[in-house]
């Protein structure tokens, strides 16, 4: 039976024996065979993709660096500092209307709300990354319900099936173990001003109570 023939053959995307006989294994899409061989040795029909088939989609990279960088830009945004200091302050003021204010900052419910914005879309990005690998043959692609613990769990699953399954797909890991790295500074240094903020007002307040 000649490959271009797909009478009596219906089976998911995928390598397979050829009909011709080669001995090797040819790619079905799972209408057609094509002419893309491979040896059979070191390629399995739940493992392998049809050569040139997208390993990058628009939701991978909104996945692993644009919704990251995004949360770092609020984070820069928030005058954590400032938050810190009114906190400290409030602590020292047994009023409740105090205390209430300093939950209802407009800063903190901003990045909090905004926050929970993006994660919502990480999720959702997640999903439609999956489906899209899906559509285009991956078989078992890393679940996107990994998603809900952070897009970095995600983003590490999700590269290392699909190099599996395409010998490529380790960039998106990369660049949000850039992102990562960046954002760990800038919160470590915001985090450090923000305490030597409250330890001189603790140093001032103490001072003024002797």
């Amino acid at each position: 039976m000649s490959y271009e023939s797909n009478a009596g053959f219906s089976a998911r995307p995928g390598w397979y024996p050829d009909p011709e006989g080669s001995g090797q294994v040819r790619w079905w899409d799972g209408t057609a065979w094509t002419a893309h061989l491979a040896n059979p040795g070191g390629t399995t029909t739940a493992s392998t993709v049809q050569p040139g088939t997208p390993v990058y989609n628009p939701f991978i990279w909104l996945v692993a660096v644009v919704l990251p960088i995004l949360s770092l830009l609020v984070f820069v945004s928030f005058d954590f500092t400032g938050y810190l200091t009114r906190s400290m302050e409030a602590s020292l003021d047994p009023s409740a209307t105090t205390q209430l204010a300093t939950l209802l900052d407009p800063g903190y419910l901003l990045v909090t709300a905004t926050s929970w914005v993006i994660y919502g879309l990480t999720v959702i990005f997640a999903y439609l990354d999956w489906r899209r690998l899906r559509r285009d043959g991956y078989v078992r692609p890393f679940h996107w319900a990994w998603a809900f613990l952070n897009s970095l769990v995600y983003t590490i699953g999700r590269s290392v099936v699909a190099h599996r399954r395409s010998s490529r797909g380790y960039l998106p890991l990369w660049l949000a173990v850039v992102v990562l790295v960046v954002t760990l500074v800038v919160v470590f240094i915001q985090i450090g001003q923000g305490f030597a903020a409250v330890f001189e007002l603790t140093q001032d307040y103490v001072t003024s109570t002797v």
